[in-house]
């Protein structure tokens, strides 16, 4: 059934829209995605070695990187398919030296071994050689496939993604801008890989204090995904409540709550009340109650309320609860309830650290500054110092000398006389 011309000459207007965002390309920025060309989705601990003096090999961008698979690669990926990953790890070590030792190793093979192996490492929380793989793959596909592939994005994509987990954001914008282009060249600006990227772009702007770039790609990315997945797609909501929380920094509050009202109701009527999904955009609600001019505790204390239940029985991996225990801690904070703060940001802490942040990562460093808050407030005065003077050690090198929780710290070690 064809749209009503009405509703058609919206989609093409919103389309019209999209090709506006191309030029944000020029801002200078990054984001992430899913291995598909080079390697099929799967994952040594060999380092990649120094690169050896070559001739000078003609990129041939229609090249297939698929490699034929020998007897070792396909046991090291059934291992890996099996989620045996220390085993797999030894298969396709055993595999790269094998081909590594051959008069001319073949470059598909390599790149897909290593590929592989930075794939295993991830699963495996070894991330810093993880990261070392795949700026080898990325090294072999430019060399023998080109800059425009869609390998090279593969690869750009699982860099960036070690740089957001140490908190690098400047190293994963670099390597989102690198593959966007891409992307636009094979699927246009209103795609799904499109869509990834600027939300990608967003969260990296807004961790790093930058919110009026946060604040741009999260609204391409809206518009994006209007024309694709419709008024009331289910992402709808959630990106209405990153445009509420990016506002609100802003001092915005009057228009973050109208974003953020839109996001509760969509969201209750895509995915119901008990939606684990409507745990974090209620815990974004209370937030905005907790930072506005004029606090409303009681308001935030009732949503966090209703947020908890939700996600104690409808979060399972348990990675919106860190959300929740975030907000949860720094209410806590705000009522003077010093020792159960405490415990709640504590356990957020080791929360964070499972999911397999750097321990230097921007994100634990206010962490550990609410920590500080708590021991001050409980009087422990020493401790506190400590903890301000890490989590600032951190901030200084990673976020723009604006940001709110920058200025926090550096506040609070001054009161100290710091």
């Amino acid at each position: 059934m064809g749209l009503i011309p009405a509703a058609r000459a919206r989609v093409r207007a919103m389309k019209a829209n999209a090709l506006l965002l191309m030029p944000l390309l020029a801002i200078g920025l990054a984001g992430c995605g899913t291995p598909r060309t080079l390697i099929p989705p799967m994952t040594t601990t060999s380092a990649p070695p120094a690169s050896p003096a070559v001739a000078t090999i003609e990129p041939d961008p229609k090249a297939d990187p698929s490699p034929e698979m020998s007897f070792g690669m396909f046991k090291a990926k059934t291992a890996y398919d099996s989620g045996r990953y220390e085993q797999a790890l030894e298969f396709f070590d055993e595999a790269l030296s094998e081909e590594e030792a051959l008069p001319k190793p073949r470059w598909r093979q390599v790149g897909y071994i290593r590929y592989a192996l930075g794939r295993t490492l991830q699963k495996m929380d070894r991330h810093e050689a993880a990261s070392e793989h795949f700026k080898a793959v990325l090294a072999i596909v430019l060399r023998h496939l080109g800059p425009h592939h869609l390998s090279v994005v593969d690869c750009h994509v699982q860099i960036a993604r070690e740089y957001n987990r140490r908190g690098d954001f400047a190293a994963q914008q670099k390597h989102i801008l690198a593959a966007l282009p891409i992307w636009l060249q094979h699927y246009g600006p209103t795609s799904n890989p499109v869509l990834i990227a600027f939300g990608d772009l967003g969260g990296s702007y807004l961790a790093i204090g930058d919110f009026k770039r946060a604040l741009s790609f999260h609204q391409a990315q809206l518009g994006i995904a209007l024309v694709l997945q419709g008024a009331e797609g289910k992402d709808i909501p959630v990106m209405f409540s990153n445009l509420a929380q990016i506002l609100a920094k802003q001092g915005e509050h009057l228009k973050a709550m109208e974003f953020m009202e839109k996001s509760m109701a969509l969201g209750i009527k895509i995915h119901g009340e008990q939606h684990s999904q409507m745990g974090l955009i209620i815990c974004n609600m209370a937030k905005l109650y907790m930072h506005r001019p004029e606090p409303d505790l009681k308001k935030a204390n009732a949503l966090l309320a209703r947020a908890e239940a939700i996600l104690k029985t409808d979060d399972p991996t348990g990675t919106r609860r860190f959300n929740y225990l975030r907000v949860r801690g720094n209410l806590l904070l705000a009522e003077k309830q010093y020792q159960k703060a405490l415990r709640v940001h504590e356990e957020h802490l080791a929360g964070t650290l499972k999911l397999g942040f750097a321990a230097d990562h921007p994100h634990l460093a206010r962490t550990q500054y609410l920590i500080g808050v708590a021991h001050q407030g409980l009087g422990q005065e020493s401790e506190a110092k400590r903890l301000f003077h890490r989590a600032h050690a951190i901030q200084i090198r990673t976020l723009l000398p604006t940001h709110p929780h920058l200025l926090e710290s550096k506040a609070a070690l001054a009161k100290m006389g710091e």
